[in-house]
């Protein structure tokens, strides 16, 4: 039985545009609240700070020198105020906080302090892992402050490194493949070198150890250039074999563009991947097929095309939602960078990823949480269908699963407790039967059962998410800039 959805927002009509966007609607247990708008552009993720306002990257600076990161005053129970550009080192996907070694670790004269850690805003075809601490005052990276690029020339086309997230001492962060199509290099880029990253939950073991001074401290620098090799190579890179505390190595490997990063209540380290326009055909094991150089149980395409297979969306891959694990295999297929035990990529010239323990999915396979179309379920693919908002199976084809975050507290109602919120968008896609999708709304997804129910929708594109530690979830929604507030119905039906 369908749950009717209610408005139940309020606008800050001081700050938004003249041309207020369409309401958002939510489950009648539940009230949502806007409570501000962020001026100086798009957000992409938010972070309480260890001074507790609340901050919030801007992805589309124009310039080098663009805000990067916003904070605001935050009360659980107030708008959000008192305004404040933080980083100005021209855009920035992720943010969080945590140690940093101003000099190196234990060397006399170093102090440990806690920096603001940032993933760039892809610019030339490179995106960069950046650390910054604050003087005696604000901005970071200002009088008295570092700025210090410690991992450089992340390839950052098509896609590249996102959101970012700390547990303790370590850092991890999703980087996505750069490839348009898991062949081509992404055009226009130059003489770019491999990213030996692409593809992965990478992660900086300890932070305590890296030194926000020197450039590159934690990273391995540029690991080849595709200008000088006819088939590139970036399986052979200190990422995937290094076990250095204080460089970014490879965690897991095999997403294609793992873009949120949340933990459980246990601590656990999950992730979203979006998945790329294919058709399964039902033969997927984790293994690359020779004749195609394609992940064995695909074929590639875009469903907007007219093709001879009349593509339909039923056999489209969802979007992902996977537990995170050391040396995981998530089964997705790239050639640029990809090998496989069985060593059937010709493309691949080194196997010291796959030596190192990584690309074998038959010992390190981890299958999305949610369902994904990879195999056929029993009965074989059934139409598209997500048309009731308490039961959806699978995050969709094409949704773009994005930020999310696990709900921890205890104020919402007990259905939600330990459930994973997850932000989707997705323009309007059609398929040559009929079928449609059009996401902009967030999900909470039971991870027991891999089964969603739709929480809040009506956003332009929402985005970023997080738990406020006041029992509320708060949503950024990129297009209309907007910061929602996820809280408990007055008075629940």
């Amino acid at each position: 039985m369908k749950v009717a959805l209610v408005v139940l927002v309020s606008f800050l009509a001081a700050t938004l545009s003249a041309q207020a966007p369409a309401p958002v609607t939510v489950q009648p247990d539940l009230r949502i609240e806007s409570i501000g708008v962020v001026p100086q552009g798009r957000p992409s993720q938010m972070v309480l700070g260890p001074d507790g306002r609340l901050y919030v990257t801007i992805s589309d600076a124009a310039d080098a020198n663009g805000p990067s990161v916003v904070s605001f005053a935050y009360d659980a129970t107030g708008p959000l105020a008192d305004p404040a550009v933080e980083a100005s080192t021209g855009g920035a996907i992720g943010v969080a906080f945590g140690p940093v070694s101003l000099g190196p670790s234990g060397a006399p004269g170093s102090t440990l302090t806690t920096g603001m850690y940032l993933t760039d805003k892809p610019r030339d075809g490179i995106s960069n892992l950046r650390v910054l601490t604050r003087g005696a005052q604000r901005p970071y990276g200002g009088a008295g402050g570092t700025n210090t690029v410690i991992v450089q020339n992340i390839p950052g086309g098509y896609h590249h490194a996102d959101q970012i997230i700390i547990k303790g001492n370590t850092l991890y962060v999703g980087i996505g493949v750069r490839t348009m199509d898991g062949v081509q290099g992404h055009p226009g880029r130059g003489n770019l070198r491999d990213n030996a990253y692409g593809g992965t939950i990478s992660q900086i073991l300890d932070l305590r150890l890296v030194d926000g001074l020197t450039k590159d401290s934690a990273g391995f620098g540029l690991t080849g250039d595709i200008s000088s090799n006819a088939v590139p190579d970036a399986t052979n890179a200190g990422p995937y074999t290094s076990t250095a505390l204080n460089k970014l190595i490879v965690h897991s490997s095999g997403t294609r563009n793992p873009f949120g990063l949340a933990l459980d209540g246990n601590g656990d380290l999950w992730f979203t991947n979006n998945f790329s326009t294919t058709q399964a055909d039902g033969s997927f094991d984790g293994t690359i097929d020779p004749a195609t150089h394609w992940l064995k149980g695909f074929e590639p395409g875009d469903l907007s095309l007219p093709d001879p297979n009349d593509r339909d969306l039923k056999n489209n891959p969802h979007d992902q939602l996977f537990k995170a694990r050391p040396r995981g295999d998530y089964g997705y297929n790239n050639i640029n960078w990809r090998n496989d035990a069985r060593k059937n990529n010709p493309e691949a010239t080194s196997d010291a990823a796959v030596a190192a323990g990584f690309f074998d999915f038959a010992t390190h396979g981890v299958r999305s949480t949610t369902f994904d179309n990879l195999v056929p379920p029993r009965g074989g693919f059934a139409e598209y269908d997500q048309s009731d908002p308490n039961r959806i199976v699978g995050l969709g084809p094409g949704s773009s699963a994005d930020g999310f975050v696990f709900y921890t507290a205890s104020t919402f109602p007990a259905r939600y407790h330990g459930q994973a919120f997850i932000t989707r968008w997705t323009g309007r896609t059609n398929d040559s039967t009929g079928h449609s999708v059009d996401y902009r709304d967030v999900i909470a997804v039971d991870v027991k059962t891999g089964i969603g129910r739709q929480v809040a929708k009506g956003f332009g594109n929402p985005l970023a998410a997080l738990e406020d530690g006041h029992g509320n979830i708060l949503i950024a929604d990129y297009t209309t800039r907007i910061i929602y507030r996820i809280l408990p119905a007055a008075s629940a039906p």
